[in-house]
């Protein structure tokens, strides 16, 4: 099915988390790449409250947003779909009990069931982690905020 080609707008916050030279990612089966936590912003909500009312949908945890890393401008086709996404992507403190070694299972609030793992920073590129240029860049964020266009075909 080839995807349709009126792109989807897509407002979406995630935020990094790095424990110990290892960053949070997650991914929702069957999907096969991972990606930063997060989700869709709601109308009238700002990002940052946002990012903490997905953890605590995800994950059932309270989280506090630190500094704007990246806007991020994505364009992808997904499941027959094209997508225009809007993502920020905000440095985020986590409780210790997401501390964990191995990938474990939560299932949100709407019972859509994800996976999470925390995923050496110098391995990413072994995850397929989406948007690809955080591969490269989790390693190091900018110290200002940065900007990518990101094309994934």
């Amino acid at each position: 099915m080839s995807p349709d080609p009126v792109p989807r707008f897509n407002y979406r916050v995630a935020g990094l988390a790095v424990h110990d030279g290892r960053a949070l990612i997650g991914r929702a089966p069957p999907d096969g790449f991972w990606a930063l936590p997060g989700g869709r912003v709601e109308a009238g909500e700002t990002a940052r409250d946002g990012l903490v009312r997905e953890m605590r949908e995800e994950l059932q945890v309270d989280v506090e947003p630190g500094r704007l890393i990246w806007v991020a401008e994505n364009f992808f086709p997904y499941r027959g779909q094209l997508f225009h996404e809007l993502e920020f992507i905000f440095a985020m403190e986590v409780p210790p009990e997401l501390f964990r070694d191995g990938t474990w299972e939560a299932t949100d609030d709407a019972g859509l069931r994800q996976l999470f793992t925390w995923a050496a920073v110098d391995r990413l590129a072994g995850f397929d982690v989406r948007p690809s240029f955080l591969e490269r860049e989790i390693p190091s964020p900018p110290l200002t905020t940065g900007h990518r266009v990101h094309y994934h075909r």
